[in-house]
């Protein structure tokens, strides 16, 4: 959304970036000239009927902010939220604004419960335009948007980067010993993690992997950039159990890191563990980082990031996967070498700049019939 709306600022549209949640949390920059909105509107319901009056109320907020806004077209991102979004413009005052609605993960996997289904089916036939990032997440949504609605196909965009290998400065803090990463480097190896610590990433399977792992690999640390349940969970188990103790020693959490980047280049390989996915950012920036990365086979995007076995590993979508391939990535220095030089090559596809251009033609066919 970030990269979005600072690229149409740029090209001269007016914008206005709406979230539900406040701004103070933002951790994107946003081009000075957009409108930036946050109605602070994220809370857990307290049941059905409190959930029913919170949404009721949200769409009643959003309606009124994009009526403010003036918007004549708007780009709406994430299966919720477009359904919210689809549901705030059914009134005459937004009749004529035009909305794309952006999947950004896999429908087919991740389902909303039967109530947000339901409505998923009778509001999105309301968009002009659909946008997901994979052929077969378009095949599945287009009978439900319609066949008469456009469907366009782009990937995640990553800002690219021309020295990822050197280390930044401005090392990240890890939680060991009030220590760097710097001073980490010097004396193991380590292994890279970034995303929200939820199930469908997997994270559980990474540490269940990791616990067999590390035992023929003690020069080897799993760095772990991200925040979510998952880390609590763990952590609490291991704290019943003595034999875990030295797993936890290798193991460093850093919770929400800013500059991502800068851990990448001070890292040695790169896990992508996820049960299912739209189309994972952190993959693509590991290897624009050339950074030897393992991935589970876990949506048809993985193929299109990881096409051959020269440019990362693609293993089987369960733990018994992840653990052979990291065996593997861990074991081979040669194999490690291999990937670094590829992997940047095979993601150039993926640049802000190329991937750009698909989304000017969906900014233009919202707001050329209005020209």
């Amino acid at each position: 959304m970030s990269y979005l709306v600072n690229h149409s600022a740029s090209s001269g549209y007016a914008c206005t970036l709406l979230t539900l949640s406040d701004t103070h949390d933002d951790r994107y920059e946003i081009d000075p000239r957009v409108v930036r909105v946050g109605l602070d509107a994220i809370a857990q319901s307290g049941g059905l009927w409190d959930s029913i009056i919170s949404n009721r109320q949200r769409v009643k907020l959003l309606r009124e902010a994009i009526a403010d806004s003036g918007a004549t077209a708007v780009v709406s991102f994430c299966d919720r939220m477009n359904i919210m979004t689809l549901a705030a413009l059914r009134c005459s005052q937004l009749k004529n604004v035009r909305i794309a609605i952006c999947e950004r993960s896999d429908p087919r996997q991740q389902r909303l419960g039967w109530a947000w289904e339901l409505l998923r089916r009778i509001y999105y036939r309301r968009c002009n335009t659909c946008v997901v990032q994979t052929n077969a997440i378009a095949e599945y949504l287009q009978p439900i948007v319609g066949r008469d609605k456009p469907m366009h196909i782009i990937p995640t965009a990553i800002q690219t980067t021309q020295s990822t290998r050197t280390l930044a400065q401005n090392v990240v803090q890890a939680h060991v010993s009030g220590t760097t990463l710097n001073d980490v480097r010097l004396r193991s190896k380590r292994l890279l993690y970034v995303g929200r610590l939820s199930h469908e990433k997997g994270v559980d399977r990474l540490l269940k992997a990791w616990s067999q792992i590390f035992i023929n690999h003690p020069e080897w640390r799993l760095v772990i950039a991200g925040e979510g349940p998952e880390k609590e969970r763990w952590l609490r188990t291991a704290s019943t159990d003595d034999r875990m103790a030295k797993v936890a020693s290798s193991i460093n959490w850093l919770g929400w890191v800013s500059d991502v980047r800068s851990l990448m280049a001070s890292c040695e390989a790169f896990v992508l563990p996820s049960r299912y996915e739209g189309f994972p950012n952190s993959l693509v920036e590991a290897m624009d980082s050339s950074l030897p990365c393992v991935a589970t086979d876990c949506s048809a995007s993985i193929i299109e990031i990881i096409p051959d076995d020269q440019t990362g590993l693609r293993v089987a979508n369960d733990s018994e996967g992840i653990v052979t391939g990291l065996s593997k990535l861990m074991s081979e220095g040669a194999l490690r070498n291999q990937f670094r030089e590829k992997a940047k090559l095979s993601v150039a596809k993926f640049s802000w700049p190329a991937v750009s251009r698909s989304w000017d033609n969906v900014l233009a066919s919202l707001t050329v019939s209005l020209c």
